[in-house]
Protein backbone atom coordinates (compact mmCIF):
# COMPACT_ATOMS: atom_id res chain seq x y z
CA UNK A 1 0.00 0.00 0.00
CA UNK A 2 1.24 3.23 -0.51
CA UNK A 3 0.63 6.85 1.05
CA UNK A 4 -2.52 7.42 -1.24
CA UNK A 5 -4.50 4.23 -0.23
CA UNK A 6 -3.03 4.42 3.70
CA UNK A 7 -4.58 8.18 3.65
CA UNK A 8 -7.72 7.14 1.70
CA UNK A 9 -8.39 4.37 3.56
CA UNK A 10 -8.82 6.51 6.81
CA UNK A 11 -10.67 9.56 5.43
CA UNK A 12 -12.65 6.57 4.62
CA UNK A 13 -13.06 5.21 8.06
CA UNK A 14 -13.47 8.53 9.50
CA UNK A 15 -16.29 9.85 7.02
CA UNK A 16 -18.22 6.12 7.53
CA UNK A 17 -18.48 6.16 11.26
CA UNK A 18 -18.58 9.92 11.35
CA UNK A 19 -22.05 10.20 9.26
CA UNK A 20 -23.47 6.99 11.08
CA UNK A 21 -22.48 9.03 14.60
CA UNK A 22 -23.64 12.46 13.64
CA UNK A 23 -27.03 10.96 12.34
CA UNK A 24 -27.20 9.14 15.94
CA UNK A 25 -26.85 12.77 17.32
CA UNK A 26 -29.77 14.13 14.78
CA UNK A 27 -32.30 10.99 15.85
CA UNK A 28 -31.35 11.13 19.63
CA UNK A 29 -30.89 13.45 22.36
CA UNK A 30 -26.87 12.63 24.07
CA UNK A 31 -29.03 11.62 27.00
CA UNK A 32 -31.57 8.86 25.44
CA UNK A 33 -29.24 6.52 24.34
CA UNK A 34 -26.03 4.80 25.97
CA UNK A 35 -22.75 4.54 24.05
CA UNK A 36 -23.16 0.77 23.31
CA UNK A 37 -26.48 1.57 21.36
CA UNK A 38 -24.98 4.84 20.21
CA UNK A 39 -22.29 2.70 18.36
CA UNK A 40 -24.70 0.03 17.24
CA UNK A 41 -27.03 2.56 16.12
CA UNK A 42 -24.15 4.48 14.45
CA UNK A 43 -22.84 1.43 12.24
CA UNK A 44 -26.41 0.52 11.02
CA UNK A 45 -26.79 3.68 9.84
CA UNK A 46 -23.77 4.48 8.61
CA UNK A 47 -24.52 1.40 6.08
CA UNK A 48 -27.76 2.39 5.40
CA UNK A 49 -28.57 5.86 5.17
CA UNK A 50 -25.87 6.65 2.32
CA UNK A 51 -26.37 3.68 0.74
CA UNK A 52 -29.70 5.17 0.02
CA UNK A 53 -28.70 8.57 -0.78
CA UNK A 54 -25.98 6.83 -3.45
CA UNK A 55 -28.54 4.64 -5.15
CA UNK A 56 -31.41 7.14 -5.30
CA UNK A 57 -28.85 10.09 -7.01
CA UNK A 58 -27.72 7.24 -9.39
CA UNK A 59 -31.18 6.17 -10.42
CA UNK A 60 -32.46 9.56 -10.41
CA UNK A 61 -30.32 11.65 -10.90
CA UNK A 62 -28.19 9.51 -12.78
CA UNK A 63 -25.14 10.53 -10.81
CA UNK A 64 -21.72 8.11 -11.62
CA UNK A 65 -20.93 6.36 -8.30
CA UNK A 66 -17.22 6.27 -8.11
CA UNK A 67 -15.19 7.42 -4.84
CA UNK A 68 -15.34 10.75 -5.40
CA UNK A 69 -19.03 10.90 -5.24
CA UNK A 70 -19.48 8.38 -2.21
CA UNK A 71 -17.12 10.75 -0.30
CA UNK A 72 -18.79 13.68 -1.44
CA UNK A 73 -22.42 11.87 -0.21
CA UNK A 74 -20.36 10.53 3.10
CA UNK A 75 -19.12 14.19 3.75
CA UNK A 76 -22.79 16.16 3.17
CA UNK A 77 -24.45 13.13 5.38
CA UNK A 78 -21.91 13.63 8.47
CA UNK A 79 -21.51 17.94 7.75
CA UNK A 80 -25.50 17.68 7.62
CA UNK A 81 -25.93 15.31 10.68
CA UNK A 82 -22.94 17.56 13.03
CA UNK A 83 -24.75 20.44 11.41
CA UNK A 84 -28.06 19.72 12.62
CA UNK A 85 -26.95 18.51 16.31
CA UNK A 86 -24.98 21.78 16.90
CA UNK A 87 -26.87 24.28 15.66
CA UNK A 88 -30.36 23.87 15.31
CA UNK A 89 -30.92 21.45 18.44
CA UNK A 90 -29.12 23.83 20.84
CA UNK A 91 -31.16 26.96 19.30
CA UNK A 92 -34.65 24.87 20.25
CA UNK A 93 -32.66 23.95 23.75
CA UNK A 94 -32.10 27.38 24.23
CA UNK A 95 -35.79 28.89 22.69
CA UNK A 96 -37.36 26.01 25.60
CA UNK A 97 -35.17 27.03 28.70
CA UNK A 98 -36.36 30.57 28.07
CA UNK A 99 -40.05 29.73 27.75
Amino acid sequence: MDAIQIIQAIVGLVLFFGAGYSLTLFLFRKDEIDLVERITYSIALSLTVPAIIIFAANFLLKMKIDALSVYIIYLLVTASGFIYSEYFLKKKQAHAKGA
